[in-house]
C-alpha cells in the first residue's frame, strides 16, 4: 500500500497527523499490534509528527514511539513478546536481529517474553537492562515456565524499579560501574550505583502442575497507572500482557 493510501485511510477515520513528514515514515510491514484503551499519541522514528488514536488497535512499526498520557496500551509483537504501557508512559520500541530494544523515558511498562527466542534490552536514563548476560548468552529460566516477565517503572525521583516475576534481568549503568542481576521474585530500585532491594512479595509463574488455575497464572498489578493489566503465563510457558476486562476487541485503524 502506498504512503498516500495509508494517509487517506487514516483521514477517513478522523485521525489527525501532526506533520506530513509522519506519512513518509510508514514503510515496510508492522511488527505487531497495539491495543489502545483511552487516548494515546504515536510518533514515527523517521518523522517529526505525531498522531492521536483512541480505543482502537494500531499496527506498530519499527521505531514507533508512544506517549500514553491518560491512556494505556498493550503491544503484541508478531514474532513474540508482549508489552503493557501504563498511564503517563513515554517509550519507543524497535526490533533488529532478534533484539527487542526499548527506550523507557518515563512511566511504567510490563513485559512478557517466551523463552530465550529474543533478547529484551531496555534503556532508561543512565541504566540498561537486558534478559541476557554481558556475554550475550541467554539466561536460563525454569524449564517448566520458559519465560521472562516483569515490570520496569521510572519513579518520580528518577529512580528505576525493576520487578521480575519470571526469569532474570541484568542491570548496568552508563559508567560501567554498576553490574547487577535481578532474580525471579525480586524487586530492586536503582539510583546511582547503589541498587536497593524493595520489600515486596513477587509471585512467580505457576503452571497447572503446580496447582495453577487451568494452567495459567495471573498477576494483577496494584499500580493504578496500569489500569487493570495482567501478566498471563500459560501452562506451556506462553505468556502475554492482557487487559482484565470484558470489552470487545477494538476495530483496527492501521492498514
Amino acid at each position: 500500500m502506498s504512503n498516500f493510501s495509508r494517509f487517506t485511510s487514516f483521514s477517513l477515520i478522523g485521525i489527525t497527523l501532526g506533520a506530513m513528514g509522519f506519512v513518509s515514515a510508514f514503510a515496510g510491514e508492522p511488527l505487531g499490534e497495539l491495543d489502545v484503551r483511552g487516548q494515546v499519541h504515536i510518533g514515527q522514528q523517521a518523522g517529526s509528527g505525531t498522531m492521536s488514536v483512541r480505543d482502537t488497535s494500531y499496527g506498530w512499526f519499527n521505531g514507533d514511539r508512544i506517549d500514553t498520557r491518560s491512556g494505556h496500551a498493550v503491544l503484541n509483537l508478531d514474532e513474540g513478546g508482549s508489552f503493557g504501557f501504563g498511564e503517563d508512559t513515554k517509550a519507543s520500541l524497535g526490533v533488529e536481529d532478534g533484539r527487542i530494544s526499548i527506550d523507557l523515558e518515563s512511566g511504567v511498562m510490563l513485559y512478557a517474553i517466551d523463552g530465550d527466542a529474543a533478547e529484551l534490552a531496555v534503556s532508561s536514563g543512565d541504566y540498561q537492562f537486558s534478559t541476557r548476560s554481558g556475554e550475550a548468552r541467554a539466561i536460563a529460566v525454569a524449564s517448566d515456565t520458559p519465560m521472562s516477565a516483569g515490570m520496569i517503572e521510572v519513579l518520580e525521583d528518577g529512580e528505576v524499579r525493576v520487578t521480575v516475576h519470571e526469569g532474570l534481568m541484568m542491570a548496568g549503568d552508563s559508567t560501567g560501574v554498576l553490574q547487577y542481576q535481578v532474580d525471579t521474585g525480586e524487586a530492586v530500585e536503582f539510583s546511582g550505583t547503589e541498587p536497593r532491594h524493595v520489600e515486596v512479595q513477587v509471585e512467580a509463574a505457576r503452571t497447572e502442575a503446580d496447582g495453577g488455575d487451568d494452567g495459567a497464572a495471573h498477576w494483577m498489578r496494584d499500580n493504578s497507572g496500569l489500569a487493570g493489566m495482567l501478566i498471563v503465563a500459560g501452562a506451556f510457558g506462553v505468556s502475554a500482557i492482557v487487559f482484565d476486562d470484558d470489552d470487545d476487541d477494538p476495530e483496527p485503524v492501521s492498514p
